[in-house]
């Protein structure tokens, strides 16, 4: 990912599915949520480019994608 200012920086080394979410409960059940387009983009630029949240505007997406 490109960062805001042009620097390259961040890679993913193995498979990664941005879409599902795994969550442990109390008793140990595992289960999967879908993560929402918009919460993804807004983890990526915040965690990625290091932009704070209150700088990142996210407009006019659809909740899931294909």
């Amino acid at each position: 990912m490109c960062l805001l200012n042009g620097d390259v920086n961040g890679t993913f080394n193995a498979e990664t599915d941005l879409g599902i979410e795994y969550l442990k409960d109390e008793s140990g059940t595992i289960t999967e949520r879908e993560v929402p387009i918009y919460e993804i983009i807004l983890e990526m630029v915040h965690h990625y480019a290091k932009e704070r949240f209150s700088n990142i505007i996210i407009n006019d997406l659809d909740p899931y994608g294909l």
